[in-house]
């Protein structure tokens, strides 16, 4: 008998969610059919051809600029890990309301396009402009009940770095209509809402955008924190793909392997505990695709003999953050990067 292929696992079908295959997550880079898929509102129904990406607000000279236009610039092509902020808000108690993620709302691939940069130096600053706002194609109702488009702000540091992308395509192939087709922003580091999908407008604001989604991506009522804080880089995290959850394995050596990945710097060491928590040791680290891509580690374990363990990874980044035992729990259920733990049985 053969298996089926890996499929992603829906979350919700209108407006469609998904996550991507824990054993996907052993290899570098995600198939883009396996990519996960966060959608707010249904996805719109674009055409090349028609479509224009409009750059305008507190700039010198306005564009508006075809898929051509875009493409005139020099390319670039990046490896970027990008991660639901809500990735993880399954295994949160109480169970903070929003899509019900476990671990799969994260993927890395390689996205092309063009830097930001470049097209926002095109448009000329004005020496007033403060932060820049996307907007996507997509629309529905939120909130109140009034219709939107996906908007959000982000600084005006963060859109001039030279690793914001406007991207085409992923992993060599043109965005799928899931994935933002025709053009979608990439920012490394962050969380993914914000990286804007079916990219439509571009405007320059003098002021903080106070958008529907913005006020929504925040952490709120986080023990430990006196006030709400924007959600931004991604937290460090670590997850077990291979062996999965519930396998049965024999008495013999093998290799426990998965990804790490962080939004403040790399990821400079994961650990591996056989007894769910209470003794670790270090995993051998691969280099990641780029400085923003996941950091592929393997552990090579031999079970002391039959029976049920608990295997649990941590990983530690270069600003000295490491993942909590425990989830920090929060009112949206935002930047879970609790220590990622499965069970095996041992069989002789």
């Amino acid at each position: 008998m053969t298996r089926g292929k890996p499929a992603v696992r829906v979350v919700k079908e209108r407006p469609f969610n998904a996550e991507t295959p824990i054993a996907a997550l052993a290899d570098p880079v995600v198939p883009n059919e396996l990519f996960y898929v966060r959608n707010h509102f249904d996805v719109p129904e674009l055409f090349v051809d028609e479509w224009r990406l409009t750059v305008d607000g507190a700039v010198a000279k306005p564009l508006e600029l075809g898929m051509e236009d875009l493409q005139r610039h020099p390319e670039s092509t990046l490896a970027v890990t990008m991660e639901c902020a809500g990735n993880g808000r399954a295994l949160m108690d109480p169970l903070p309301p929003g899509e019900g993620w476990a671990y799969g709302a994260v993927s890395t691939a390689r996205f092309t396009g063009v830097s930001l940069r470049l097209v926002l130096g095109e448009a000329r600053l004005l020496p007033d402009a403060m932060e820049v706002v996307f907007t996507g194609a997509d629309r529905g109702r939120a909130g109140s009940g009034r219709m939107i488009p996906y908007a959000y702000g982000i600084s005006l540091e963060q859109t001039l770095r030279s690793d914001t992308l406007l991207a085409w395509a992923m992993n060599d192939d043109p965005l799928s209509a899931d994935h933002g087709f025709p053009l979608r922003l990439v920012v490394p580091g962050v969380y993914g809402m914000a990286s804007v999908k079916w990219l439509t407008h571009v405007r320059v604001v003098t002021s903080l955008f106070a958008g529907y989604f913005p006020a929504q991506y925040r952490y709120v009522d986080e023990p430990g924190s006196s006030q709400d804080r924007p959600v931004a880089a991604m937290r460090v995290k670590a997850v077990i793909a291979r062996p999965e959850h519930g396998a049965v394995l024999p008495v013999a050596p093998f290799v426990v392997a998965g990804t790490a990945w962080s939004g403040s710097g790399s990821v400079t060491r994961v650990e591996v505990s056989p007894d769910g928590g209470n003794t670790w040791a270090d995993a051998d680290l691969d280099a990641p695709w780029s400085q923003y891509a996941a950091t592929p580690w393997r552990f090579s374990w031999t079970p002391g003999g039959p029976g049920s363990y608990m295997l649990a990874v941590k990983a530690t980044n270069e600003a000295g953050h490491s993942q909590p035992l425990e989830s920090s729990w929060n009112a949206h259920g935002y930047g879970n990067n609790e220590v990622h733990r499965i069970e095996v049985e041992i069989r002789q």
